[in-house]
C-alpha cells in the first residue's frame, strides 16, 4: 500500500508528498527494498540528495539476492542522473558503480529483460548510443530473454530514427508474434511503426509516379486499419489515420464513408479528453 501510494503520486509529480508516504513506509519495512528504491528516486527527483544517497547505502547494504528488478533499475536510474556533469575520477567511479550494478542485474535476474533496457539506458547516457543499438538487438536475435517486447520496441524505435525501415518492418513483425498474458508494452506499437515505415517506403516508391501502385498502397492501409480497431493510443492513431487518408488519396483510393466518420469522431472524442 506504502508503495502504490507513492507511486501514484509520483506519476503525477507530487514527489515530496511521495516521500512523505515513504518515510513513513520503510520505518515499518526497513528492509523492503521496493520502498527503499522508490523513495531513493522520488527523494532525487525533489532535490533531496542526501536523503536519496542515504537510501541508496540502506538498500546497498542488502544482499542483492533480496533486490527485485525496481531495486536494479531505480538504482541504475539514480546514478545514470548523478553521472551527468561529473568530470575525470569522479565520472569514471560513477561509471564502474553502474557497470556493477548490471552486472548484478543479469547475474540475480538473467530473465528480466529490463536488465538489458537498463544496459543501453546507460550505454546511450554515456555517448555509446550505437553500442546501445546493438546491445538492444543482440538481445531479440539471441533470444537472451525469450519475451523480450521492450527491448525489440525500443530498438524498432531507434531504427525508425535512424531511417532504417527495413530494420524497422523486420523487428516489429518480430514484436508481434511475441505473445504476454500482461503487455509490458502497447502491441499496438509494433503496428504503428511497421505501418509508418511500410509508409514511407510506398511514398518513397509511388510519389514521383502518375499511376500510384494501389495494390502496394491498399497493404501499408491494412496495416493501419488493423492498427487502429487495436485501440491505440490518441497520438498513434491521429497520426495513423492522416496518413492513411493521405496514401488513399495520393493513389486514389476511396475510404468507406462510415471509416471517415470514424475518424471524425475520433478526433471530437480527443478534444473533449484533452478538455476535461
Amino acid at each position: 500500500d506504502y508503495h502504490n501510494f507513492a507511486t501514484e503520486l509520483a506519476r503525477a509529480d507530487y514527489y515530496e508528498a511521495a516521500c512523505e508516504i515513504l518515510k513513513q513506509g520503510v520505518i515499518v519495512y526497513p528492509k523492503d527494498t521496493d520502498l527503499l528504491a522508490d523513495y531513493m528516486m522520488y527523494a532525487h527527483k525533489c532535490g533531496k540528495h542526501d536523503i536519496a544517497k542515504e537510501k541508496y547505502n540502506q538498500l546497498k547494504a542488502i544482499d542483492r539476492i533480496d533486490w527485485s528488478w525496481r531495486s536494479f533499475v531505480f538504482s541504475i536510474d539514480y546514478y545514470i542522473d548523478v553521472i551527468k556533469g561529473q568530470k575525470g575520477d569522479e565520472r569514471k567511479a560513477t561509471e564502474t558503480t553502474i557497470e556493477g550494478l548490471i552486472i548484478e542485474f543479469k547475474e540475480q535476474l538473467g530473465n528480466e529483460e529490463k536488465a538489458y533496457l537498463a544496459e543501453a539506458d546507460f550505454l546511450e547516457a554515456i555517448g555509446k548510443r550505437e553500442e546501445a543499438i546493438e546491445a538492444l538487438k543482440k538481445v531479440v536475435d539471441d533470444n537472451t530473454v525469450a519475451v523480450c517486447t521492450q527491448c525489440c520496441l525500443r530498438y524498432v524505435d531507434r531504427c525508425l530514427e535512424k531511417g532504417d525501415y527495413d530494420e524497422v518492418i523486420q523487428y516489429s513483425k518480430k514484436g508481434i508474434t511475441m505473445t504476454e498474458e500482461q503487455e509490458s508494452v502497447e502491441t499496438t506499437a509494433f503496428w504503428y511503426f511497421w505501418a509508418l515505415a511500410a509508409d514511407h517506403e510506398w511514398f518513397n516508391e509511388n510519389l514521383s509516379l502518375e499511376e500510384p501502385d494501389k495494390g502496394s498502397a491498399r497493404k501499408v492501409i491494412k496495416l493501419y486499419d488493423t492498427m487502429l480497431r487495436l485501440e491505440p493510443n490518441n497520438r498513434y492513431a491521429s497520426t495513423a489515420s492522416k496518413r492513411k487518408r493521405m496514401i488513399a488519396s495520393f493513389a486514389s483510393i476511396e475510404i468507406p464513408k462510415d471509416e471517415t466518420s470514424h475518424d471524425v469522431s475520433q478526433l471530437l472524442q480527443m478534444i473533449k479528453q484533452a478538455q476535461n
